[in-house]
């Protein structure tokens, strides 16, 4: 059985750091991790799908080891920072900033496969809602504005010589 989150320490003093690289970069996660504990909707949503991680047919019967909170956090900080499976494992792992944000302090490093699996069972659904969410959230905040919106174009073929950039 997966458990849904746990306490864990908090962000180190970020004006510890004399480096302003860093300090934005812990502000980052900080604020990101704000935002995910305004919302306990979106752990809910995620639990129920990594709940299906739980579902084995070992005849162990293991217990799991991380919450269903730092296997999400650990998928927003592969897709923040753009990296695979096996680079996402070893950087949560290097950094401390990155265990705190996935609440991961004295606990081991999530293996790359675990990772995978736990990224492939959460449903287009729910990523959908997390979107929904999130954005009604900045709505109601004022973070974002419906006065400029966004779209995307469809591209057309024209009648272009080359080089294509110009």
């Amino acid at each position: 059985m997966r458990i849904r989150a746990e306490t864990i320490l908090e962000f180190g003093a970020a004006d510890e750091e004399p480096n302003g690289i860093v300090r934005e970069y812990r502000e980052e996660y900080k604020s990101l991790s704000e935002i995910l504990d305004k919302q306990p909707k979106i752990l809910e949503l995620v639990h129920r799908d990594l709940q299906q991680l739980s579902n084995s047919t070992s005849p162990r019967g293991r217990k799991a080891i991380f919450t269903s909170e730092n296997l999400f956090r650990a998928i927003l900080v592969m897709q923040r920072e753009g990296l695979d499976y096996r680079e996402a494992s070893i950087r949560i792992a290097e950094s401390e900033t990155l265990q705190c944000f996935c609440r991961l302090l004295k606990k081991p490093t999530i293996d790359f496969t675990l990772l995978n699996k736990a990224f492939g069972v959460l449903q287009p659904e729910t990523w959908e809602t997390i979107n929904h969410l999130l954005a009604l959230d900045a709505l109601s905040e004022e973070m974002v504005s419906v006065d400029h919106v966004r779209t995307d174009t469809t591209v057309t073929e024209c009648n272009i010589h080359w080089p294509p950039d110009a």
